[in-house]
């Protein structure tokens, strides 16, 4: 695919600028590609548009956007070869041009082009674009799928490890804590996840407080418990209080009975005992102390009996 240029071959028209813009839903909407915008917001283009407006709206939509410009090709062109061609539009994009459509295409960090002589015609032209920015098993980054697991990490054939309960699940516990009161919607969800995933993790761990060696990112140790401990400072009743309180002590005890610590009490890089050939490249002295998260519990009086 050729880069656009201006020569004495080709000529260029370039539409970046302000365009007109609109935020739609998680559906489609054909009339926003038919017709001009009703209302429009402006936005700059190229530019990712979730960070070009202060409101949360735009920070954090997550479904179908509108854009549309108008241009003007001149007549010096006419009957030739001309092309639209985009850079990038993440993650999919449908393209309309003068309510017909012209094109759909899907991969967010590649350029994409078609010929657009047989919509094209004298005087203004309408150009639409539906971006979709949502992510999911076949795109790239790699996100969720609609009633598949909660997190990338269970691709077929994936790295697997323990980022999801001792950070996506319990920084989403700890969000929706400090943030309902701004955004219900996300927090319900976060807090819908959490309990679902730990009817699942609490069979991680057996009844002498031990969980599974597992994938990457073992260096971490009793952070592996951490989602009980944020289930606890949440208030999110995934398991009673003393269950909570069961699964944590026993797995504390666990590893005070293992030799992770050197001579002078600190923490070293390895699982069971050290073992730096089991590290990572990025793991480093204070890594390890990414366990402390087993210990993010802020109980009232009326709870602490139960620790």
């Amino acid at each position: 695919m050729l880069y656009p240029q201006l020569n004495e071959a080709r000529a260029l028209l370039d539409l970046s600028g302000v365009w007109q813009f609109a935020l739609g839903n998680e559906e489609f909407d054909e009339e926003k590609m038919l017709f001009p915008l009703k209302n429009p917001e402006t936005m700059a283009v190229p530019a990712s548009y979730n960070d070009q407006k202060a409101q949360a709206k735009f920070r954090d939509h997550y479904g179908y956007a509108y854009y549309q410009t108008a241009f003007q090709i001149p007549k010096m062109p006419k009957g030739q070869r001309l092309v639209l061609r985009f850079g990038s539009v993440a993650q999919a994009a449908v393209v309309y041009l003068n309510g017909k459509l012209l094109l759909r295409h899907k991969g967010g960090f590649l350029p994409f082009e078609a010929q657009i002589g047989e919509l094209a015609r004298s005087g203004e032209n309408l150009l639409a674009v539906a971006v979709d920015n949502r992510i999911d098993f076949s795109t790239l980054p790699v996100g969720n799928e609609s009633g598949c697991a909660m997190f990338a990490d269970s691709l077929p054939g994936g790295d697997k490890d323990y980022y999801n309960p001792f950070v996506m699940v319990t920084y989403g516990m700890v969000y929706a804590k400090f943030m309902y009161q701004e955004d219900p919607h996300r927090c319900r969800r976060f807090t819908e996840r959490a309990l679902a995933f730990g009817r699942d993790y609490i069979y991680w761990f057996s009844q002498d407080g031990s969980s599974f060696a597992y994938g990457r990112s073992m260096t971490y140790r009793f952070a592996q418990a951490a989602y009980f401990a944020v289930c606890a400072l949440c208030g999110v009743e995934a398991f009673p209080l003393p269950v909570l309180k069961g699964i944590l002590a026993r797995h504390l005890v666990y590893w005070l009975n293992q030799p992770i610590f050197d001579n002078a009490g600190i923490l070293t890089i390895g699982y069971a005992y050290p073992n730096l050939q089991m590290s990572e490249s990025y793991n480093a002295p204070g890594s390890p102390y990414w366990a402390l998260k087993a210990f993010c519990t802020n109980l009232d009086e009326t709870e602490k009996k139960y620790f």
